[in-house]
């Protein structure tokens, strides 16, 4: 039972970081024949782009390097978390740069 939780909680911590930093999915899109009812036509493939997301980000920081981002952010925090929130959000589409 504990290996299955170890698994799962894994799973968890990389489906975040992958939330948190983007990643591209390749959609592939299969063509019916209307006449013969098989998929004979060539596929579409369409590559997209997920943003980062900046509160998983947040999530993972606050996770693995509390002794920086255990502080709400915009609370007497170092400069380095400050900037690091900002880039964040940035690289999101959530703000202009200063």
């Amino acid at each position: 039972m504990k290996r299955k939780r170890d698994r799962q909680t894994d799973e968890v911590e990389a489906a975040i970081l992958r939330r948190a930093v983007g990643y591209t999915v390749h959609e592939i899109t299969l063509t019916e024949n209307p006449e013969t009812g098989e998929c004979d036509r060539p596929a579409k493939v369409v590559k997209k782009d997920v943003a980062p997301n900046v509160q998983a980000a947040l999530l993972w920081l606050k996770t693995f390097r509390p002794e920086i981002w255990a502080k709400q952010v915009g609370t007497d925090e170092s400069e380095e978390a400050v900037a690091l929130y900002k880039a964040l959000d940035l690289a999101a589409g959530g703000g202009e740069e200063e």
